[in-house]
């Protein structure tokens, strides 16, 4: 086997996550701008009709908590809706195809959240068969001149300092296992250590990496997937609501404006009460038309934001993706970058050994 180059081990400042929560200024901006959006009265007008005759309020402006979320999914969508454009009315036959469109983006993003998950299982899976490995090596390497190299763990001293570092506690959030990992190199400083010693203090990072990526990677993918799912969902919801209103006004003004033709042809005219049920179901038709098509135009509206634009949400997944490749590289570096010496080390204790027994 070729001999290994020592190669120097730097620690430099990791790169932070993007920021995936809304901020509180973000959060304070979103609602107070979202209140200056137009809301439907919720009060029904008089002479209504009741018992499913009457428009429903559908377009009402609910102050949404921002907070709750851990990604800025939410907020962009929010956010983009409440600068839709003025002229994208009369969207309604665009629904369906659109429609269309954000169930292939759901199933897209479905599949991205199995492949997360299948990457989470396969790295831990090799993290675990790793350390097996190496604990057969400690166990081989007991009471032989190269024990101190391979099988020699922390001391009970530097566990104790490592417990202390995290706390003590199982579920160490990222920052504190990354703390005590950090010991646990210094620790490590004081001398050469061994394959088991670094495996040690590899673990700690694994579990760093693990929390992070689920916090970063897997826990956003999940979200994302879940509020548009939500929004869109229920906007369709919705708009179907408001085409049956809008149904119902139509049947309702046709069989008014039979009877009004039948009795214009036996030369009768309608009554006031019945010119005036007339007018007014009119009335109520063009406002469930126009309501209709004003929540329709936002349907098409945030489906586009969540397919031709959701690349604007797909992008701070990809960046933190990038940035937990660059830690874990990081991390791996600097506890494994340290076989090189006691590779060397324990090349001279076994040379040492091989000479005095052939003296």
């Amino acid at each position: 086997m070729p001999e290994a180059e020592e190669t120097a081990v730097t620690t430099e400042m990791e790169p932070p996550f993007e920021e995936d929560a809304v901020s509180e200024g973000d959060e304070k901006s979103a609602t107070d701008s979202m209140a200056d959006l137009p809301q439907e009265e919720e009060e029904k007008k008089e002479g209504t009709p009741k018992d499913g005759d009457g428009i429903t309020s559908t377009s009402q402006v609910v102050k949404e908590d921002f907070s709750k979320y851990k990604t800025k999914v939410a907020y962009r969508l929010a956010k983009a809706l409440e600068e839709m454009p003025t002229d994208s009315a009369y969207r309604s036959p665009d629904l369906v195809p659109l429609a269309t469109d954000f169930q292939t983006m759901r199933k897209k993003l479905r599949s991205l959240i199995t492949s997360a998950k299948a990457y989470q299982a396969a790295t831990l899976k090799v993290q675990d068969a790793r350390s097996k490995l190496y604990q057969e090596y400690a166990i081989l390497s007991k009471d032989t001149p190269i024990y101190d190299y391979v099988g020699k763990e922390l001391d009970q001293d530097a566990l104790m300092t490592l417990n202390d570092s995290g706390n003590g506690k199982s579920n160490a959030t990222a920052e504190e296992l990354e703390l005590q990992a950090k010991s646990a190199l210094k620790l490590n400083d004081q001398g050469v250590p061994s394959l088991a010693s670094i495996q040690q203090l590899a673990t700690l990072h694994e579990k760093t990496n693990a929390v992070d990526y689920q916090r970063h990677i897997l826990d956003y993918i999940t979200e994302w997937e879940e509020v548009v799912t939500t929004k869109i969902e229920s906007e369709l919801a919705m708009v179907k609501k408001l085409q049956q209103d809008r149904l119902h006004y139509e049947k309702k003004i046709e069989g008014l404006r039979k009877k009004a033709v039948q009795a214009e042809n036996k030369g009768k005219k309608l009554s006031a009460s019945q010119e005036d049920k007339l007018s007014r179901n009119e009335k109520k038709l063009k406002d469930a038309w126009q309501l209709h098509e004003q929540k329709a135009a936002e349907a098409c509206f945030l489906i586009e934001q969540v397919t031709l634009h959701g690349w604007k949400d797909f992008y701070p997944l990809v960046k933190n993706t990038m940035k937990w490749e660059v830690n874990r590289l990081g991390r791996e570096n600097v506890t494994y970058g340290r076989l090189p010496a006691t590779l060397e080390a324990m090349k001279a204790s076994y040379l040492a050994q091989t000479d005095s027994e052939q003296n």
